[in-house]
């Protein structure tokens, strides 16, 4: 069987991001394969090289969109990101998600039923953000929410390293909730991200 040399040169290519992403996700070779013909829209490494092999596959097979933070520019290609689309004049935009936590009325028993409250209402709005490349929460509590944390930054900064597609983590003190004005200004900015 004769391999033309555009499909050794796919596999090659391949080959490289997979070591690309063996590096730098400290995998096998054999698992960086994997995910990589999966990448690729395969559903093996055997399958995407068998294809390859026969001139079944195409050579721009569709890329399974991934998130921001597991982007590498060796291995993707920035349209392959989730969240990214084409704008009128030829860049591209960003899909962001802003989201309002307000705890200004609310009184917790102890900081770990605060962060496990705030951490649980982060996770859905993760959850609920498939097609966001960001997402930016507020968060407004009143003081004595903020008295009962030994050190807020630390604290807030914690749960912002843990998420990783938790892009900004604002914090506000109120007392009196969400004003209605704030709310509308707050949704002007974010017009893009309810579509």
């Amino acid at each position: 069987m004769s391999v033309s040399n555009s499909s050794q040169f796919r596999l090659e290519k391949l080959k490289k991001q997979a070591k690309s992403l063996s590096k730098k996700r400290g995998i096998t070779h054999s698992e960086a394969l994997e995910v990589t013909a999966q990448q690729n829209g395969f559903r093996s490494w055997f399958d995407c090289r068998s294809q390859i092999l026969k001139g079944d596959a195409k050579l721009d097979a569709p890329a399974k969109k991934i998130f921001a933070h597991e982007y590498d520019p060796l291995v993707h290609r920035a349209e392959d990101i989730r969240g990214v689309f084409p704008d009128d004049s030829g860049g591209r935009r960003l899909q962001v998600r802003n989201s309002i936590l307000s705890y200004s009325h609310e009184f917790f028993e102890s900081v770990n039923s605060f962060r496990n409250r705030l951490e649980s209402e982060i996770r859905s709005i993760i959850s609920n953000s498939k097609h966001h490349i960001k997402i930016e929460v507020l968060v407004y509590i009143n003081s004595e929410t903020l008295q009962m944390l030994e050190n807020p930054g630390d604290f807030f900064d914690s749960i912002l390293a843990r998420y990783q597609r938790l892009d900004t983590l604002r914090v506000d003190i109120s007392e009196e909730g969400i004003s209605t004005d704030l709310l509308r200004q707050f949704s002007g900015l974010t017009e893009e991200s309810t579509r």
